[in-house]
């Protein structure tokens, strides 16, 4: 196993140093969706995915996304993630060119953006 390698039909982009546990990226974007649904990813993708942290999406972009050979065919998009910025907004990266930003991430909000889901793998 190797961050860029496949693991479980899905994209490693993190890996501890035994090579037996990880992260590992969906391999196709979900949405564009409100923030509350992306906060539930796993209702539509299955039990353990969830949303990236903004950290976790940082990574994303420089080891398997546009920062890099882009082998997990991100969107030049903005994506959600779960780190909060205030009370009513949440962090988004976008991955045409790594900046981040926020926007309210309120219930009844228009505002709609990609999810990448991840989730942790162990051997």
């Amino acid at each position: 196993l190797s961050v860029g390698g496949t693991y479980d039909g899905s994209l490693i982009f993190t890996l501890d140093p035994s090579g037996k546990s990880g992260k590992i990226a969906y391999t196709k974007d979900v949405g564009p969706m409100p923030w509350k649904s992306a906060m539930n990813i796993h209702e539509e993708l299955g039990e353990g995915w969830r949303l990236p942290t903004l950290d976790e999406l940082k990574i994303m972009y420089k080891v398997i996304g546009n920062g890099a050979s882009n082998s997990g065919r991100f969107a030049d998009e903005l994506y959600w993630s779960a780190t909060p910025f205030d009370a009513n907004q949440a962090r988004l990266l976008r991955f045409s060119d790594g900046n981040t930003s926020y926007h309210y991430n309120s219930t009844g909000t228009h505002r709609k953006f990609l999810v990448r889901a991840v989730r942790e793998f162990n051997l």
